[in-house]
């Protein structure tokens, strides 16, 4: 029986040996790469690995990482096993820095809030002993002198007495007011971070001998995004403008990025990257369904058509839902900025602006004028080829004299190959659009009226400096065999048939004054009604 546990007890110490040391990591996050939607978060950790078999723990990281995004790299001298995620319920993400340094603040102000009261408790005792021993007289007896000092070193003392502990009350509430401004800021960012698990990465190691080792590990996290937004400013319009291109970078994936290299991609890993893929497509005539009796629909054998939509829809079902310096780099299918300034972001849902570029950009600048609806000349930029610029569509804030004069939607996938931006309306251009009377009547021939009108536009220039401007009216176009219109007189102008729009750009020198006009005819049925201006 000895040589039956001796063997026992030997199989059970090479099982306890075999069973790897658990370790946890301290990870610090290095990188981050944030994404139109999305996040990947790069991690590094340097770690003492004993010798044998190691599970080594990486605590701390994103409850919402995705598992299937885990990439772990390493250097030293022992060999990775395997990779495994899991969640811990039971270990919450310790509050950030910002918390710490509130939840400080505020243990400050309770230590001055308990001293002011003990201050307060004080006079109060002394407050209610005077009040107890102010009764005159006895058996010695009191002069009117005496009367008179007590009671004016009772009416003194307790004076001050009351003035101190107004004082002090009022310090009292001074110091809740504040307790209570650092509690609601707690407040708001801890609602920012209601996380209550954090991810865990366990990367099971065997080392032949105790190593130092360097880790590497990156994962997606969802809850992450950046927004592109602009500032336009115009100082003067003998000069470039000044484009601001910037990121509104949110992120909620339950970490602090604090001092990471940060780096902006116009990617989006969200995204279905399948590429489509066409499927046959059946015709067959359409043929009415038969009911009978309860009118039950009748089942038919599957036909190609049939089939072919029940392939469609699997194939659906399986498709994913839907200032500083910085480096540009080109990606074959992206394009990345990289900021050189470490950033800290931290988790919540208000975003941070990161300055991505300050650029002059050529600009050419014009009025615009539309009389027929507004006979007020709007100031506009002009930027040539704005294209070579990669811009993302977003937001932009316009500034013209240092001024803010609003906002607009830079749309990159419908504007032309020239961008056009709003700075505001200009008073010193003087704009009128009157009806030529010699052309307000209506002439009747061969049982059709024919009405003809014609528009004078008149532009003076009040400024100092010659303007470059563009004027753009209509007339109106036929939807009836029975309709004729006729553009009579638009000299100088562009026409725009299709649109019937036609379109005058000039000069105008300072202080002189600009005559437009143009006619046209509308013949039509005399039994008929039409309305024209």
């Amino acid at each position: 029986m000895r040589p039956f546990f001796i063997a026992a007890w030997l199989l059970f110490s090479l099982a306890l040996s075999a069973q790897p040391t658990e370790k946890e990591a301290l990870s610090t996050i290095r990188k981050v790469t944030v994404y139109l939607q999305g996040a990947q978060v790069s991690r590094t950790a340097a770690v003492a690995l004993p010798a044998g078999p190691t599970a080594l723990k990486f605590t701390g990281l994103s409850p919402m990482l995705d598992p299937e995004s885990i990439q772990v790299s390493a250097l030293g001298n022992f060999t990775i096993l395997s990779v495994q995620h899991q969640i811990n319920y039971m270990k919450e993400n310790e509050p950030d820095a910002e918390v710490k340094k509130l939840q400080t603040e505020i243990q400050q102000l309770q230590i001055k809030t308990d001293r002011e009261q003990a201050a307060l408790s004080a006079l109060e005792e002394e407050e209610r002993f005077i009040l107890a021993n102010k009764t005159l007289g006895g058996e010695k007896g009191w002069t009117a002198e005496d009367l008179k000092a007590g009671a004016d070193f009772y009416r003194s003392r307790l004076t001050e007495l009351r003035l101190r502990k107004l004082d002090i009350s009022l310090v009292v509430q001074k110091l809740n007011e504040d307790k209570k401004r650092f509690q609601n800021q707690i407040n708001e960012l801890n609602a920012r971070q209601r996380n209550v698990a954090t991810s865990e990465i366990v990367v099971n190691v065997s080392a032949p001998a105790a190593v130092s080792a360097e880790f590497a590990l990156s994962y997606l996290a969802p809850n992450a995004s950046w927004t592109p937004s602009y500032d336009v400013r115009v100082q003067d319009i003998t000069k470039p403008l000044a484009l601001t291109y910037k990121a509104q970078v949110v992120q909620n994936t339950g970490e602090n990025w604090s001092n990471v290299q940060l780096t902006l991609s116009t990617g989006n890993p969200s995204l279905n990257n399948t590429r489509p893929e066409l499927q046959a497509w059946w015709l067959r005539f359409y043929e009415p369904v038969a009911y009978y009796g309860r009118r039950e629909r009748m089942q038919t054998m599957d036909s190609p058509a049939t089939m072919a939509k029940e392939s469609v829809m699997s194939r659906d079902e399986d498709k994913a839902a839907s200032g500083p310096a910085v480096e540009q780099v080109e990606r074959t299918t992206t394009q990345e900025f990289r900021i050189a300034q470490p950033y800290s972001i931290a988790g919540g849902t208000k975003p941070v602006t990161v300055v991505i570029a300050q650029e002059e950009v050529p600009a050419f600048y014009e009025y615009y004028c539309v009389p027929k609806l507004d006979k007020t000349a709007y100031l506009t930029a002009g930027i040539a080829d704005w294209n070579s610029y990669r811009l993302l569509s977003g937001e932009a804030l316009l500034f013209f004299e240092g001024s803010y004069v609003g906002k607009t939607y830079l749309n990159t996938a419908e504007t032309g190959d020239t961008l056009r931006l709003s700075l505001g309306r200009d008073e010193s251009i003087v704009v009128e659009r009157k009806r030529e009377k010699e052309f307000a009547d209506k002439q009747f021939l061969g049982g059709k009226i024919t009405q003809t009108t014609g528009w004078n536009i008149e532009l003076r220039n009040s400024k100092k400096q010659a303007v470059s401007i563009v004027i753009e009216d209509q007339y109106p176009l036929s939807t009836s065999e029975e309709i004729e219109v006729k553009l009579e007189q638009s000299k100088g102008a562009v026409v725009n048939p299709a649109t019937g729009q036609p379109l005058w750009k000039l000069n105008i020198a300072p202080g002189k004054t600009e005559k437009l006009n143009f006619r046209y005819s509308v013949r039509y049925p005399g039994k008929r009604q039409l309305t024209l201006e």
